[in-house]
């Protein structure tokens, strides 16, 4: 019977959480680990993504050329948590960083346009004008992209954090000049197992409407007394 059940249908319906999030790991490291001379792959800034191997323009304002292109891989395993004492977690961080040379069209471009609109994580607009970004010493601007897997004790969750620098000549003095364009990060929770739903509750992370779906769903009795998070707790470990 078991050699009819696919790896997918295995995966989803057969291994515990912990043993699916490894596998999940995996699947998004080893690609990169094993190809460290490839370039593709993509950003994401607001509501759009952006192919690093195409020659292209953000919302027709900031030059988008991979004019140099580095991928960081770091797998801390065993990091200590900041928001759980003694507790350890498994976090997988995946970096990658462009950079676009900015040319005299480029600048051109910019002053015309006068300024351009990306959308945040929250669906906020964000305004960047070409007056802000003093085009005429103006050398590069700066892609940086990471995401970051970790595996706490209430869910296996991510974060991608988005942001834009701007690079100009250096002062007098040979130090760099720097202006931060944009930056946004977008977090979501991956998957939660039933313990990590525990976690979740006794951290105050389900909401008091959730938490009556959850106990009518599992059709627990006298969940109308339910109203602590001990008393949730409690509740779904006797199931």
């Amino acid at each position: 019977m078991m050699n009819k059940v696919s790896p997918e249908v295995f995966i989803s319906r057969w291994l515990p959480s912990h043993i699916k999030n490894k596998i999940l790991f995996y699947l998004i490291k080893s690609p990169h680990s094993n190809s460290e001379q490839v370039i593709t792959g993509t950003f994401h800034f607001g509501d759009k993504s952006y192919k690093v191997t195409s020659k292209q323009s953000i919302e027709r304002f900031l030059p988008f050329r991979n004019d140099y292109f580095k991928r960081n891989i770091d797998d801390p395993k065993n990091t200590m948590s900041k928001y759980y004492n003694d507790s350890q977690n498994d976090f997988l961080i995946f970096q990658k960083v462009m950079k676009s040379f900015v040319y005299e069209m480029d600048a051109i471009r910019m002053k015309n346009n006068k300024h351009m609109q990306l959308v945040k994580a929250g669906k906020e607009l964000k305004q960047i004008e070409s007056k802000s970004l003093d085009t005429n010493n103006l050398r590069s601007v700066e892609y940086i992209n990471e995401m970051v897997f970790g595996n706490f004790p209430c869910g296996l969750l991510q974060s991608e954090k988005e942001t834009i620098v701007a690079h100009y000549k250096p002062y007098n003095n040979g130090c760099s000049r720097n202006h931060l364009i944009h930056s946004d990060i977008n977090c979501k929770t991956i998957s939660i197992s039933p313990l990590q739903m525990l976690w979740r509750i006794h951290d105050g992370l389900v909401t008091v409407k959730e938490k009556r779906e959850l106990a009518k769903i599992n059709r627990i009795s006298g969940r109308s007394k339910l109203k602590t998070n001990d008393d949730y707790i409690r509740a779904f470990l006797k199931l």
